[in-house]
Formats: structure tokens, sequence, C-alpha cells
């Protein structure tokens, strides 16, 4: 501080010092305007010339008229001598005059007028003198009389008024010069008044910002001060030093986990007070200091490394370094801080740990869903399939019919909870698949009213339909549509009871834009309920029944944001009912997707391995019927031993088998056969669909199947392995 207040100091003198010589040269500069004011004689040398010039010039010719009457009169030849010689040094006069004429201020023509009537004076005269050398002076006399009175007046009145000329030359000089001098003194001074006006500005600003830097000189004392107050109470270490890399400052914490004090680490190198080494090594590490004076970069926060303490003990550090600048953005030095990172590092590694054991949970919950899906699929196989058969060939009496509906309908509500637990899965995964294809969504409500008309009617509910939408296609897959309509609906029907209605619509809100819409007059929901009812595993709870897994409508709003709609849920309150409102955006009509209708096709020889003995034996009676070739297996041994003993056209293969998988069994199989498999199973998670499609299946199909869809899926197979079904239409 005593250096910052002794450089002010003396930038104070020099300013005042400055200040003096400015006064000083204020003082030259009136000095040389009062001298500027003095008028030089020698301005004149050319006036003073030309009038001694004009008085002789004068004197001359009057001395040659006098010279000359005196000859005249007496006939002296000294008198005939001396008129020559007057008239030859007027003569001299008048050449001298013409030459310093113009610097008296008189005109050449003036002087050429003197000449002139001197010379005609100077001739007539010398003509009267010829005359009385001749003899005739009396007439000469009388000649000169009459003549000369007049012209020597002449002569003396044009040198009077060059004089006067001259004179008022001369004071036209001196009025001119007298005035360009007050104008360059009033000059001189404004000049030295103006400038001395910005000496003491900027003089004034000067020591005004002097006066500020003295002030900033103590703020930034003062905050100094604060800083390392702030510095030694701060949780992390912190380490200051200078250009050269020697420690200036450490703070409280930097002393307890370094092991140096304060006053043992100054002027000591940044590496010894600081010394780091490689975690898993012990090597010794560059010193993060030098490199940030060396780069003028900061580092970045590196956090493995150990701090080789004073006392030789290691310690887990994270440490970051920065330069220090001026704000002229000079290197003033470094500032290196670091912590201790012991417990960060052990926090670290217990998250890891749980973040494993996570994954290894949810992977076992994936392992888990999908021997689930696998076990409850399975034996719904073949009752899904035996009612196909009864279906297609007509073995029930019609009045059984609404019976066989009744269990069709509850295996397909068994599957899609199965279906649900996969879909939801996926939904978290990111892994959910959708087939898009222009749909028209009224005829899906058409088919979901008759799909619940029976539930509906036996629980004394009425089901009602308007699809009164014109515009009513939307680009969306149409299986996740009807779950959709399958999932709202049948949460529809689990919340009312008999005297309830349901209704079911849809309509254009504006061109463009489809908007469907589900609602009851049944048990209603809570705000807590509405704000929670798309939340997973939500199952109402306001008092109304509530069973399912509660995952009908997370999925369904996942599958309509998927397909580029919103859905949201209504009530006015419990007790009168709920309202579900999707909206999509709609396209063209395109052409309608109807859904396969099986019939028998050409035989084909089909191996068949499924370890399941009902699912085995429906199966191969059901594709028997179509007039396929089927050979059941039970396992991949059996398998194996088919596919030496005959050549097949399709294989048709569980994935979970006794003595191994599906996938084992296609690779032994590809060794022998290039015929196209499908793979039917009860797994059917994203992963599993693609380990399966990767092993070289050409579709997946997950129990319980549908035989129509079985049906489809060989012909299409067929179509794409590039062999012909015998055509029986």
């Amino acid at each position: 501080m005593r250096a910052n207040l002794r450089d002010l100091n003396q930038s104070v003198l020099r300013v005042r010092l400055w200040s003096a010589a400015a006064a000083l040269a204020f003082l030259g500069c009136v000095v040389l305007a009062v001298w500027n004011r003095s008028f030089p004689e020698a301005d004149f040398r050319g006036h003073r010339a030309t009038l001694d010039l004009l008085g002789a010039t004068s004197a001359a010719f009057q001395s040659a008229v006098a010279n000359g009457r005196g000859f005249l009169l007496r006939a002296d030849g000294s008198d005939y001598e001396a008129f020559q010689d007057e008239s030859n040094r007027t003569r001299r006069f008048l050449d001298e005059l013409e030459t310093s004429a113009p610097e008296g201020g008189l005109p050449v023509g003036q002087i050429a007028e003197l000449r002139r009537t001197i010379e005609e004076q100077l001739s007539a005269l010398g003509s009267f003198v010829d005359l009385a050398r001749a003899g005739r002076s009396e007439a000469a006399i009388r000649l000169f009389q009459d003549d000369s009175a007049g012209g020597i007046g002449e002569v003396q009145s044009l040198v009077n008024r060059l004089i006067r000329l001259t004179h008022d030359s001369r004071e036209l000089v001196r009025f001119n010069a007298e005035r360009d001098a007050w104008e360059r003194t009033v000059m001189i001074l404004g000049t030295a008044l103006v400038a001395f006006g910005f000496l003491a500005l900027a003089i004034r600003s000067a020591v005004r910002e002097l006066s500020l830097q003295y002030v900033a000189s103590l703020e930034a004392e003062r905050q100094r001060e604060i800083l390392s107050v702030t510095l030694a109470s701060i949780g992390d270490a912190v380490l200051i030093t200078d250009t050269a890399g020697r420690v200036t400052f450490v703070n409280r914490v930097t002393e307890q986990l370094s092991g140096w004090s304060l006053a043992e680490a100054v002027d000591q190198p940044a590496s010894d007070v600081f010394p780091i080494v490689d975690e898993e090594n012990r090597d010794v590490r560059s010193d993060p200091v030098q490199l940030v004076l060396r780069t003028g970069e900061a580092t970045q926060v590196s956090s493995d490394s150990l701090l080789r303490t004073r006392s030789g003990e290691f310690l887990a550090v994270d440490h970051s370094a920065a330069p220090i600048r001026e704000a002229d953005g000079t290197i003033r030095g470094v500032v290196l801080v670091f912590r201790d990172s012991s417990t960060r590092r052990e926090t670290e590694q217990n998250l890891l740990s749980s973040k494993r054991k996570l994954e290894e949970a949810a992977k076992a919950k994936d392992r888990f869903l999908a021997m689930l899906s696998h076990e409850l699929r399975t034996p719904l196989t073949p009752v899904l399939a035996t009612l196909s058969d009864w279906e297609l060939h007509g073995r029930l009496p019609a009045e059984r019919q609404r019976e066989l509906l009744m269990v069709r309908n509850n295996v397909a509500v068994q599957a899609r909870l199965i279906d649900d637990l996969l879909d939801i899965s996926r939904i978290v995964h990111g892994k959910l698949e959708l087939s898009p294809v222009t749909v028209d969504v009224n005829p899906l409500l058409e088919a979901t009213r008759e799909l619940f008309a029976d539930a509906c009617r036996s629980r004394g509910i009425s089901l009602f339909l308007d699809a009164r939408a014109s515009e009513s296609h939307v680009k969306a897959d149409p299986a996740r549509l009807r779950q959709i309509l399958w999932n709202i609906t049948g949460n529809a029907l689990k919340f009312c009871t008999r005297g309830d209605r349901i209704d079911l619509a849809s309509g254009n809100p504006q061109s463009g834009r489809l908007r469907v819409t589900v609602s009851d007059t049944g048990a209603g929901m809570s705000q807590s309920t509405r704000e929670r009812i798309f939340e997973p595993f939500m199952r109402g709870g306001d008092g109304a029944s509530a069973d399912g897994l509660g995952l009908g409508l997370p999925i369904a709003r996942a599958l309509v944001e998927a397909q580029g709609g919103t859905l949201f849920a209504e009530s006015e309150g419990l007790g009168r009912g709920a309202r579900f409102t999707m909206e999509f955006p709609t396209v063209a009509r395109g052409e309608p997707v109807r859904p396969p209708i099986p019939s028998p096709a050409g035989a084909l020889r089909i191996l068949l391995v499924e370890d399941h003995p009902d699912t085995a034996d429906v199966l191969a009676s059901l594709l028997g019927k179509f007039g396929h070739d089927v050979r059941p297996c039970r396992s991949i041994a059996e398998a194996n031993r088919a596919a030496m003993e005959s050549e097949f056209d399709l294989v048709i293969c569980d994935v979970g088998l006794p003595d191994g998988t599906g996938i084992e069994f296609l690779r032994t199989f590809r060794k022998t056969s290039t015929a196209p498999a499908v793979a039917l199973t009860g797994y059917g998670s994203p992963a599993d669909i693609e380990r399966c499609m990767a092993a070289g299946f050409a579709a997946h199909l997950t129990k319980p199947i549908d035989i129509g869809r079985l049906d489809a899926v060989i012909r299409q197979v067929d179509k794409t392995a590039g062999f012909r079904l015998p055509s029986t239409h």
C-alpha cells in the first residue's frame, strides 16, 4: 500500500510540474505577443530612400537650373560645367528613383512623368545655354525668362506630390503592419488561452484520475483484505502464487490438507507445497501452476490425482488452476483450488455399485416379465387355436356361438394384460414399435362398439356410437389405434354400473383435425385422480372398482402421443362421469386396411418345433386342416433328427425349448436348409424380437396367436422366401 501511495504522490508531483511549465509557456506567449507589437523601422527603408532620392533629385535639378541661369547671366565657363554635372546627377537620381520607387510605394509611371518633365526643362535650358554660347545671350535670357518659371514650378509640384504619395504609402504600410501585429497578437493570446484551458482541463482530469486511482487503490487494498479473510474461511483449499510460481498465500484449509503453514509455504515453489502423483502408479504429475503460467489458460478439473502431504501421506484431491490477470490481461499469478475428494469418490463408487445393482435388477425384472409372459401366453395358445378351429369349421351349434365369443374375448383380455406389461416396458425403454398406415377411425369405433356390446348389455349399461366425423382418416398403426380404443372403453366400462351410459363419438373440431371421445356417466374422478390418471399402475382409488394393472391409460396416452396425437381426461367430480378426448391430424383418404381372412393354402411341409403338448397338437391339427403336412417335434434333438430325415418348406419354432433355444436350432438347421423360419413364442419383448430377427427368423409371432394371423404370416413369409404356394382358388 505504501508503494501505491508513493507512486500516486510522484504522479501528483509530475502533474504539478507540468502545470508550472504550462504557466511559463503561457507567459512566453504573452511576451511574444508584446514583442510582436513592436514596429521595426527596417520595414520603411524603401520609403526613406525614395524620399531621399526625391529630395536629391529636386536639389540637383534646382542646382542645374541655377548654374544654367548663372551661365546665361555671366557666361562663366565654370557655370556651364556645373550645369552639365548637375544635369547628369539629376538623371542618375531619376534612374535610382525608377529602381527604388516600388519599395517606396510609388508607381513607376509617376517617376516616368517626373523624368519627362525634368528632361523637358533641362533640354529647354540646354538649348538656351547653347544659344548664349553662340553669342546671343540677350535672346537666350529673354527666352529663359519667358519659359522657365512655369516649368521649374511644375517640377517642384511633381516632386512635392511624389513626396506626399511616399508619405501616404509609408503610413498605409505602418497601419497595415500595426493591424497585422494586433491580429497576430490576438491569435497568439487566444491560442495560448485555449491551449492553457485545455491543459488546465487535462491537468484537472489527471488530478481527478489520480484521486480516483488513490481511492481505487485503497478499495483494492480493502478488497484484498476481504479476499484474504474470505479465502481463509471457505471450504476449499486455495493456494496463490506469483508469476514465478512461488507461493504468496495459502488458506487454512490448504494448511490442514497439505501440512504446510502459511509462514512455511510463502516463497516456496508451488510444486513443493502441492506435489501431486497419479492415483494408479504414483508417478509424479506436472505442476499445474507452471502449466498455467506457460500456456496462460486455466486447467480442467482433475479428479484422479493424489496429493502427497508434507508428512508423506497421500490424499485424493480434485484440483484446478487458473491465471490471475490484471485489467490489461497481464498475468500476475496463479490461483490453485483443490479439495479432499475421498468422500466424493467413495460416494461415487457406492452410486456406481447401486447403479449396477439397479441395472441388474432391471434386467432381472425384464427376464421375469419375459418368463412370466411366456408362461402365461403358452397355455392361451391352444385355447385360442381351438376356438379358431371351432369357428372355422362350425363345430358348435348356433346357440353356443355367444359363449364362444365370450371365451374368445376373455382370452383376448388375458393376452392384453400380458401385452400391457410388455408395452409399458417398451415405452420406458423407448422401443415402442409402430407400423403407421392411412386408417379410417370410424370403422374402428364401430368395431369397438361391437366388441363391448355384449359386456355392456349383460351389465345393464347403455353403449352408443356417434361417428359423425367426415374427415376420419389418420396416419397411425391400426392395431395400436384399436388397442387405444379398447383400453379407454374398457376403463369406462370398469367404472360404470347398471343404468350408466357410455358414448363413443368422432367429430372434426376444425378442418384437418379429428377428435375422438369416450365419455361415461359412471363413478367420475376427483381432482387428485385426474392429475395422476395417466401414471403407470394408477388404478383409480375413488371408491369404485379398480381391478386390472393400471397400465391401460398410460399405454393409451403413450401410443396416442407417439402417433402425433393428444389425449387428456376430464371429469366434473365424483359420481359425475368422465370423458377422455384424443385428437389427431387428419390425412387424405386412403385404401382401407382390412384384417387378413384365413383361407386354405397350398400344402407345405412344415416342421413345427413346440414343447407345449396342447399347443403342438392343436396347431398341428389346424395347419393340417389347411392342407399342410406338419411334423411336430418337442425338442431340438427331435427337430434335428427330423431335419436330417426330411426336407421342409417352412419351420415354425418356439424359442424356449427343453434342451436349448430356437435360435440355437436355427443355426444348426441353416447348415443343411434355407427354408424360411417363423418364431412362435411367448417371449415378446423388443430385445427378444431383435434377437430372433438377427438370428435369421423371417417373422416373430407372440403367443397366443390367432390362426388367421398365423396363416397370413405363413403366406407373407412364403412370398418373401421366393417359393410359390399352390393356389386353391
